[in-house]
């Protein structure tokens, strides 16, 4: 599809870049170096305003070839992602080594995965932007008015972020997967040595499936999660999640819409529903513009207002270097109406190598 580069949330996923490769091993690797601009109000009054420079690098190390057994293969990697909020203390975060973390063994079309962060899950909106998803600039962070966000793309449960086994059977519609992981939130941080579980979680599954569903220029997303019922954070908890998405491609414009239900009860029902809508354009092979607006209601008593956002972006392709840069307004933050209303400035470049 022409343009496509420019249409996804991975801005830069189809650029050119070299590798090393030592017989079936290849060495990969990206830099994403962001500028965030915050502003916000409240009762027409000044409230936060703040600014900074974020940082990703990642290292991706892969392996792949055949198996022992006739009509088997295998594939195996890691990354290592070194994020702008890692720790500075000498003691290594979970987010330097929880990053597509796996082994696969490869049948045909049926893939056996064992791992973390790699199979395909819930996360990633199919409504086409020219930047990252808004979720992605200001997720779920406290705000000067004291409130958080209530959209997110962590749907659920989100067991992609723990370490389990899982499996995805590809088909000509697309792609089935199933995940499980025995303990939910914890992304492998041990080797050998067993520990108690963390914090009182609970063992967690994902079904779903990702496809065009046989109509060219489709793109079709569905997905649901649970986490068995729990002791988190001493109540009793049932977190679930459901994940939808339809796009369609149409030459230089892509539309598209999301819809995510996220329920978390704990001593009373909390229930979060976000719809996203986007439309892209592709105005050149390198430069794309896109419109995103979604909105998420809360079943909270609290509640006093729908927390709505708005995204304008712009992207361009430079070749070795991708652009992007998207203006975003956020009102009825953490679904209260007196919360601060937001403006955000978010500006990227993205290589890789």
């Amino acid at each position: 599809m022409k343009n496509k580069l420019m249409l996804t949330s991975a801005l830069v996923g189809s650029l050119a870049f070299a590798s090393s490769a030592i017989a079936q091993t290849t060495i990969t690797g990206s830099l994403d170096l962001s500028y965030t601009g915050v502003g916000s109000s409240k009762n027409g009054t000044t409230g936060l305003s703040s600014r900074g420079m974020g940082r990703e690098a990642q290292l991706n190390i892969q392996n792949k070839g055949t198996t022992s057994i006739s009509g088997l293969s295998y594939a195996a990697g890691f990354a290592l992602e070194f994020d702008g909020n890692s720790s500075s203390t000498g003691t290594e975060t979970s987010t330097i080594s929880n990053e597509n973390t796996y082994i696969d063994f490869i049948m045909g079309k049926t893939t056996l995965t064992f791992g973390v962060d790699h199979i395909q899950n819930s996360h990633n909106n199919v409504a086409p932007t020219a930047a990252i998803n808004m979720a992605e600039i200001l997720d779920a962070q406290g705000s000067g008015a004291g409130a958080s966000v209530s959209y997110t793309n962590a749907v659920g449960a989100n067991p992609k972020e723990s370490i389990g086994v899982g499996i995805m059977q590809a088909t000509d519609f697309g792609t089935f997967s199933f995940l499980y992981v025995p303990n939910n939130a914890d992304t492998g941080s041990r080797d050998t040595r067993w520990t108690a579980d963390k914090g009182g979680r609970e063992s967690a599954y994902e079904l779903g499936f990702r496809g065009n569903a046989g109509v060219k220029g489709l793109d079709v997303k569905a997905f649901i999660n649970r986490e068995q019922t729990n002791a988190y954070a001493g109540a009793v908890q049932e977190i679930e999640g459901k994940s939808f998405g339809v796009a369609y491609n149409m030459g230089d414009i892509t539309l598209g819409i999301d819809k995510q239900y996220n329920n978390k009860a704990s001593t009373a029902s909390q229930e979060f529903k976000t719809t996203q809508y986007g439309v892209a354009y592709a105005a050149s092979k390198d430069l794309s513009l896109s419109v995103n607006k979604s909105k998420t209601t809360s079943s909270l008593s609290t509640s006093t207002a729908d927390e709505n956002w708005m995204q304008y972006s712009i992207g361009y392709n430079f070749g070795p270097v991708a652009a992007s840069l998207s203006y975003v307004t956020i009102d009825g933050v953490g679904n209260v109406a007196t919360n601060a209303e937001y403006d955000v400035v978010y500006a990227r470049l993205s290589t890789k190598f």
